[in-house]
């Protein structure tokens, strides 16, 4: 795969100190890298070890440079390797699925946090009225009830998840920016935003389901 626009590590045991997978997600469907994507929403997922024991080789076949060198990838050879990807995906992912008869038709991918279940992407191949809320919210939370996580985080944007209870919360991020006129500029507005999106929240959780004690 090439750059993936989301990236997760995680640790695939918890005696681990630090984490020893990366899950990669892309939003987009195609039988193989490069060629043209499918007509339909979709997403493409991977999991990758970050210190494999495995070991493959290359041998050069001759002086020419169109001589084709021999590859041998020799991936998951190692049995440490074989058993943490055995750990790594069904601890890590959920992927909820609908099928029409015999044919999935529509699916959502989260990903299970320490206490959170993370809401990251939904495809279908055919439009049902709410199997998009049915897939991403409402299963998401028996799913995490079920699981005893705390909480269902669904995302960025979307005022149409208000009426689902998905109300607005802050969060945070970390950056460091070496160019001292560049993180000025970005000191600069994000003050500025930091006020308009606390008006937000407050604006927006006025048109939420929940009624307030008295």
């Amino acid at each position: 795969l090439g750059a993936s626009q989301v990236c997760v590590f995680a640790r695939s045991m918890d005696h681990l100190e630090t984490p020893d997978i990366q899950f990669h997600f892309q939003p987009l469907s195609a039988d193989k890298p490069g060629i043209k994507m499918h007509p339909f929403s979709g997403i493409t997922s991977s999991v990758c070890q970050l210190r494999p024991e495995s070991r493959g080789h290359i041998h050069i076949k001759g002086p020419s440079a169109d001589m084709h060198p021999r590859i041998v990838p020799n991936y998951l050879s190692a049995t440490a390797d074989q058993e943490c990807a055995v750990r790594s995906m069904p601890d890590a992912c959920l992927l909820i699925l609908a099928k029409r008869g015999d044919a999935y038709i529509a699916g959502a991918l989260n990903m299970i946090g320490g206490d959170c279940l993370y809401g990251r992407y939904w495809g279908c191949t055919e439009h049902h009225r709410c199997l998009h809320f049915e897939l991403c919210y409402y299963q998401a939370i028996d799913a995490a009830i079920a699981m005893g996580l705390d909480r269902v985080e669904a995302g960025a944007q979307g005022d149409h998840k208000l009426a689902r209870g998905y109300m607005p919360t802050v969060t945070h991020s970390l950056h460091w920016i070496g160019d001292p006129g560049f993180r000025k500029a970005v000191e600069s507005y994000l003050e500025a935003e930091r006020r308009a999106i606390d008006q937000d929240i407050e604006v927006l959780t006025e048109y939420g389901p929940f009624k307030r004690a008295q």
